[in-house]
């Protein structure tokens, strides 16, 4: 009889380790799918962050290249709705060929577009554009560009002669949405031994 017993007791144990391994189970499959949600929440929102970041990094970025086209030709000129300069950064040139490229705003049904485009320079066409712009951000507030020129923040930059603006700001409304700093000087220095036009004088 106290075998009996001895076997009727193995078997309960038995039976409640098998109850409480399927309770474990359950509920670690349950902790992992819940899990797995919402580990692709995190990944659909980081990845719709980074979509919207692409282009103000581009926009940076473009900036950071922006290049002086001569001492004393004018190239890079802007106001509140357009920004025309040249760039080894353009958005879609993995080749970072130097460019003439035009930051733009554009005004639509729906709002305001933030656009780019390749300019190719023609004989008395200056702005022509070989590319349609491309449209990379759109904004409910009116958007427009600011200028860092001379130590203050102005509406326009003007063509100056071998300059760049020390900055330029992408403001929507009220609020700073990106700011871009060139990444080589803003003024062309001509070394005093460089004649203006480029003879140049040998010693014997």
């Amino acid at each position: 009889m106290n075998a009996l017993a001895v076997r009727a007791f193995t078997l309960i144990e038995m039976l409640v380790v098998l109850v409480i391994l399927a309770l474990t189970t359950t509920l670690l499959s349950q902790g992992l799918e819940t899990t797995w949600r919402n580990f692709e929440k995190l990944d659909a929102k980081d990845l719709a962050n980074s979509s919207a970041q692409l282009p103000l990094g581009w926009f940076e970025n473009s900036i950071k290249g922006a290049l002086l086209y001569h001492p004393e030709q004018a190239f890079a000129e802007g106001d509140e709705d357009r920004f025309r300069f040249i760039s080894f950064n353009l958005p879609d040139d993995p080749k970072h060929i130097p460019q003439p490229m035009i930051w733009q705003i554009e005004s639509g049904e729906q709002g305001w577009y933030l656009t780019f485009e390749r300019v190719q320079p023609h004989p008395g066409e200056p702005d022509s554009a070989d590319i349609p712009s491309v449209t990379l951000m759109d904004f409910t507030e009116r958007p427009r560009f600011s200028y860092l020129h001379q130590g203050s923040w102005q509406s326009e930059f003007p063509v100056t002669d071998g300059q760049l603006p020390e900055a330029v700001r992408l403001i929507a409304g009220e609020r700073i949405i990106a700011t871009a700093k060139p990444g080589r000087p803003a003024l062309a220095d001509i070394p005093a031994e460089l004649p203006a036009f480029g003879v140049y004088e040998f010693g014997g």
